[in-house]
């Protein structure tokens, strides 16, 4: 949004220079892009007139003029040497003189090709207020000679660029922006009222106009306006000020409807009124596709049906809030139009313009929402400009419809604004800030009874208000005051880790964290976890982020790649972050987060990569590729008394992954990435992968002081053969099941297979440590505890005690 300051000083008193109305302007939620002055600074430059006009007579493009620039005719005109293609004889042109100092030129006199010149006629470009100028700037006849150009030009103006958000459409106006200023800065709002033009001509005969999408167009004016001549161009004033706006002249009619969306932000649009056949009517595009329409711009379009059209009997005219049709176009021979101002609701005009690759004024406007009270005030100001710029007479104003359904009053409470902002307002201070909105109300009780205006869509309920008065209160004069509170530490158990102690055990063991999306590619949830019905996300921000993650395997994968195809040979890595998925497809692990409204588990997961070798490539040792028990090593440190027992995954090597078990549930499963997935991710091995609930992680206890017994400690060993098939994990469980009082750890120590031993059968051997903190254990003691436990393996799984 472009606009001018000498324009809005029109509408409202301004006292305060350029930068701080801008920095009024943006404190109060209306951002100021840039100042630019309309010209750059020059002085001694006036209108001059050009009295004669001849041959160089040294240079076969040159000129020799005289030019009348001083408002006495008697006084002694200049001579001035020209090489503008469009001097000529009577023309009235910009005249630097002698003295004078220009953008990055300064006026002497001179001669040129042996003639004096005494001054320079100077082009648009050479006065810095356009960029591309064919010849001299050609002023109008009645211009004053010898009058500054920069007071002719009105020049000495500032024009302001804004960037308003979406729900500011009502500042996309000078009417809009006056308002706004004079509520930021408690200047008076003078803008003029707007008389009605009185009708001359008969009404049309006939329904001329009927409304047949009610919801999207509630209420439509139409107005036929004879004109009785057409002049070539705009006046000079018109043009001026559509050009400061960043919008470029056209003819009188276009002018003046475009002049009126920039002083009071509602469209108008005019048809040419002999080309239309029938009634108009708005309604939506045809079912079928068979609705086409070439626009203004000349682009050919194909209707769509959830387009909002104006059309006659004929077919589409208009694309409603967008753009006019070609066919029904004011030309130079038009002599009688429809002018149309209508309410199209914003959603039903949202999002058309850019459907058709098309960017409108009108279009910018209807998206964020017009004022509905203002269609025959802006009728009328159109009305009355084109009478002014054209000659004619009207006919009645044609009104069909009802406005929209008007807004519902807003209770705001004065404790509630003090509350929110942090200070002490007083009911009249905020009726003030609420008078210079312009906002009707009611005060009772210290509660604000106010009726939002039809022009601010943007104010509909309690916070909306509080953010008015803070806005016209000035962000500037709340102070900040820093919140105090009571620090006091929360109790934190001993025995209990959080996810940073588990972050710093795995980067003590050599592991580095990472942090990746949660939403990722569809392929890698059929890779990675065989998930076919994965969460999708409704708006995804990249085709490729399109579901979300049930598992951290992939984004594990991706960063391995990603590190290898940079050198690095040896990676570990983990991550901790939230994994997703539907109800239907898997129940929810524990420490899930389910609710109505979302239903699907959020279950956080710790996800870990081992690649490469074991250690750093070194000297002392020769050097070895990490395995299924390293990472599994690694796991058994973070979640002591886990498990694993073989499980198949979809990831996972079918004959080296296992899922871990802690205290009786599955918890995560671990292994080497399955062959399958090597050359899709251009891997020579596979990694290790392993992928945990942090919930268990977290339940895991962190063993408790203990008194070190002073009494020795005594080691008794167990060798038993079973069955290569029984795993020795559940001998182990069965050994800590029966372990007694005084046992203070076993552990398997060795695994024997070979000759002396039958065939299928296996030897486990397990180290017994037994102590106690208050005497020595008796000989009968130990042999108690070790027979009862030979005694288990022997009863439970058909082991053989090895001798």
């Amino acid at each position: 949004m472009k606009l001018s300051r000498q324009w809005l000083q029109e509408a409202v008193e301004l006292t305060h220079s350029d930068a701080d109305l801008a920095h009024l302007l943006t404190m109060g939620g209306l951002e100021v892009e840039a100042i630019e002055p309309v010209a750059p600074p020059f002085t001694r430059v006036v209108i001059g007139q050009v009295l004669t006009c001849e041959k160089h007579p040294q240079a076969d493009r040159l000129k020799l003029c005289t030019v009348r620039v001083f408002e006495d005719s008697d006084a002694a005109p200049l001579q001035i040497v020209c090489g503008a293609p469009n001097v000529a004889v009577g023309l009235k042109v910009p005249c630097a003189m002698v003295g004078a100092h220009l953008p990055g030129i300064e006026i002497k006199e001179a001669k040129v090709r042996g003639i004096a010149s005494q001054g320079m006629l100077c082009s648009a470009k050479e006065l810095g207020i356009s960029e591309a100028a064919e010849g001299l700037l050609v002023l109008p006849e009645d211009a004053p000679v010898g009058a500054s150009i920069r007071d002719y030009l009105q020049l000495d103006d500032t024009v302001f660029t804004l960037k308003l958000t979406p729900n500011r459409g009502d500042c996309l106006s000078l009417k809009g922006l006056a308002r706004e200023v004079a509520a930021v800065t408690g200047a008076a709002f003078n803008m003029p009222p707007i008389p009605a033009v009185a009708a001359t001509l008969p009404a049309p005969a006939g329904e001329p106009i009927v409304l047949a999408a009610g919801a999207a167009c509630p209420i439509y004016f139409g107005r036929v306006i004879r004109l009785a001549t057409r002049p070539a161009e705009s006046p000079a004033w018109l043009r001026r000020r559509l050009e400061r706006s960043g919008l470029r002249p056209i003819d009188p009619v276009v002018d003046a409807t475009n002049y009126g969306l920039i002083t009071l932000g509602h469209p108008t649009h005019a048809f040419d009124h002999d080309k239309l056949k029938g009634p108009i009517t708005v309604r939506f595009g045809a079912p079928s596709g068979t609705d086409a329409l070439t626009l203004l711009n000349g682009d050919a379009v194909t209707v769509r049906p959830d387009t909002l059209l104006v059309t006659d009997a004929n077919g589409p005219v208009a694309l409603a809030g967008v753009m006019g049709g070609l066919d029904s176009s004011v030309t130079a021979d038009t002599r009688e139009i429809l002018l149309e101002c209508a309410w199209f609701a914003p959603d039903a005009v949202a999002g058309r313009a850019r459907q058709y690759g098309l960017n409108s004024e009108a279009a910018h406007r209807f998206e964020r929402g017009v004022d509905p009270a203002g269609i025959e005030q802006a009728m009328e100001f159109v009305t009355a400009l084109l009478i002014e710029l054209c000659g004619g007479e009207a006919g009645p104003i044609l009104r069909v419809g009802t406005p929209p359904a008007g807004r519902e009053r807003v209770k705001v409470r004065l404790a509630r604004i003090n509350r929110v902002l942090g200070l002490a307002f007083d009911a009249e201070t905020v009726a003030g800030l609420l008078t210079r909105l312009g906002l009707q109300f009611d005060c009772v009780d210290e509660v604000f009874d106010i009726m939002p205006p039809s022009y601010r869509f943007d104010l509909a309920i309690e916070a909306d208000f509080i953010e008015e008065v803070a806005r016209l209160f000035g962000y500037d004069h709340i102070p900040g005051i820093a919140p105090t509170s009571r620090l006091r530490l929360l109790p934190t158990p001993e025995g209990q880790r959080n996810r940073l102690d588990i972050a710093r055990g795995l980067v003590g063991r050599d592991y580095q964290e990472v942090i990746t999306y949660s939403f990722v590619e569809p392929d890698w949830e059929r890779d990675f976890a065989a998930n076919t019905h994965p969460v999708a996300v409704i708006n995804p921000i990249a085709a490729q982020m399109s579901v979300m993650r049930s598992t951290l395997f992939g984004g594990l994968v991706s960063t391995l790649s990603f590190n290898l195809k940079r050198k690095q040979d040896r990676v570990r890595l983990f991550e901790v972050g939230r994994t997703f998925r539907h109800q239907e497809a898997g129940q929810a692990g524990a420490g899930s987060a389910v609710t109505a409204d979302l239903p699907y588990a959020q279950i956080p997961r710790m996800g870990l990569l081992a690649y490469g070798s074991v250690a750093p490539e070194q000297w002392g040792a020769t050097g070895r590729r990490v395995d299924f028990f390293d990472v599994k090593g690694d796991l058994e440190a973070l979640l002591p008394g886990m498990q694993c027992r073989p499980a198949n995954h979809p990831a996972l090597h079918p004959g080296r992954s296992a899922e871990v078990v802690w205290q009786g549930r599955v918890v995560g499963q671990l292994g080497e990435l399955h062959p399958r997935l090597l050359p899709a991710y251009d891997l020579a091995f596979p990694p290790v992968l392993a992928e945990i609930e942090v919930d268990a992680l977290l339940s895991a206890k962190i063993p408790r002081f203990s008194e070190p017994s002073r009494f020795p400690a005594v080691r008794r060993d167990i060798a038993v053969i079973v069955a290569e098939s029984t795993p020795a994990g559940a001998l182990l469980e069965a050994l800590n099941e029966a372990r007694g009082a005084c046992v203070t750890d076993i552990s398997l120590f060795d695994l024997y297979k070979g000759v002396g031993l039958p065939e299928g059968q296996k030897s486990l051997a397990f180290r017994i440590v037994m102590q106690d903190t208050a005497r020595t254990l008796t000989d009968e003691e130990i042999d108690s505890v070790t027979s009862g436990m030979i005694k288990i393996l022997v009863d439970r799984f058909n082991a053989e005690l090895r001798k």
